[in-house]
């Protein structure tokens, strides 16, 4: 693990120079660890650091009649390191970009890298609470790394933050070509579903009549890799079309383009028939000691395929049909639950492997 390099302290005035030295603020900024993969190799994977040294010339008092702007300013100097690493030098060159802001005043430096290091220089910054920004961009001008944090600056009084440096947030520019799905003209907007792993990340996009792209410019989206799937709706009704789940890379601080079309294909089909087995026949129903034993001539199917018997009961004179049991390939089936003394109706089904049934048999009955 590297060590964490050390700002250079700014000489003090001296001893005994209370009211005249400067006030020194220092902001400590490092890259965030990353697990992600795709960010520029060598980027992510390891923490750099960068160390940002405000120094506020202002004095602690003023002479009578010296106007406040004068005495609450002073220069601020910001120094950024960057590691010792020429993968990540190479890939963060040829610029940071450092502002400070405090309400709607804005002071922006960006100041090229040279041999891993930048400098910018603020004069006249007024003493209060201020918010300092780091971009490190790359060849492209684009932030691939953002750090925010908050520095209230008081005479006389050295303050010291941390700002952690955080993969920049990526852009999904969008373009749906609708010219090959059926019946596109019905199409009235399209819903993108972002991340597989969060089905509530939805965005609508319109279409405008008459035209066959729909397209979108998405910001601020976390760097990774997503699967995201297209949705089409008419203005009223339900889903006309849904698309394949598709990997999109979004990359730190980076625009993806996606040109997302629909090319037609061939399909081959294949069907097989899974017929319905034979209904059984030949019911009889037999009373005995033990209760009431069923017969039935088997059946064969035509795949072979047959798995058993499904036996159905009901109680005489207005019961409703039951199954009490199911056979394997046995054709016979003793209801041991039947009472002495009530009349009952049965009738059974062939059951295959497919889960059809055929229709019931003849029915008999049994009791008294």
């Amino acid at each position: 693990m590297r060590k964490r390099s050390q700002a250079t302290p700014m000489p003090e005035s001296g001893p005994g120079m209370h009211g005249s030295g400067p006030t020194r603020v220092t902001v400590a900024v490092r890259l965030a660890r990353a697990a992600a993969r795709l960010a520029t190799p060598g980027l992510m994977a390891l923490p750099a650091v960068a160390f940002i040294t405000l120094v506020l010339s202002g004095c602690s008092g003023s002479l009578s009649g010296t106007p406040p702007s004068r005495a609450d300013t002073g220069s601020v100097k910001v120094a950024v390191a960057l590691p010792q690493l020429p993968s990540i030098r190479q890939a963060l060159a040829p610029e940071v970009e450092v502002s400070l802001v405090n309400g709607s005043t804005v002071l922006k430096q960006t100041s090229p890298v040279v041999n891993g290091r930048a400098e910018a220089s603020f004069p006249r910054v007024t003493v209060g609470e201020w918010t300092v920004t780091v971009a490190l961009k790359d060849e492209a001008g684009d932030a691939v790394y953002m750090g925010t944090g908050r520095v209230a600056v008081f005479k006389d009084q050295q303050a010291t933050a941390n700002i952690i440096l955080k993969p920049g947030r990526g852009k999904l520019d969008l373009y749906i070509d609708v010219s090959g799905i059926p019946d596109w003209e019905a199409i009235a907007k399209a819903r993108l579903y972002k991340d597989s792993t969060n089905l509530r990340s939805q965005v609508d996009i319109p279409r405008e009549p008459g035209t066959t792209v729909i397209h979108s410019l998405i910001q601020d989206i976390v760097p990774k890799t997503y699967d995201m799937m297209l949705k089409f709706y008419p203005v009223e009704g339900d889903v006309l079309y849904e698309s394949l789940w598709m990997p999109v890379e979004i990359r730190p601080g980076k625009t993806t383009v996606v040109n997302w079309n629909f090319p037609s294909g061939s399909v081959s089909i294949t069907t097989a028939l899974d017929a319905t087995p034979p209904t059984p026949t030949g019911l009889t129903a037999q009373p005995s000691q033990d209760g009431v034993v069923l017969s039935w001539q088997a059946v064969e199917t035509s795949e072979g395929d047959l798995a058993g018997y499904v036996v159905y009961r009901k109680e005489l004179p207005a019961g409703r049909y039951e199954i009490v049991g199911t056979t394997g390939l046995e054709t016979t089936f003793l209801d041991r639950e039947a009472e002495i003394g009530v009349s009952y109706q049965y009738g059974i089904t062939a059951l295959d492997l497919g889960g059809n049934e055929s229709l019931r048999s003849n029915e008999v009955v049994a009791g008294e």
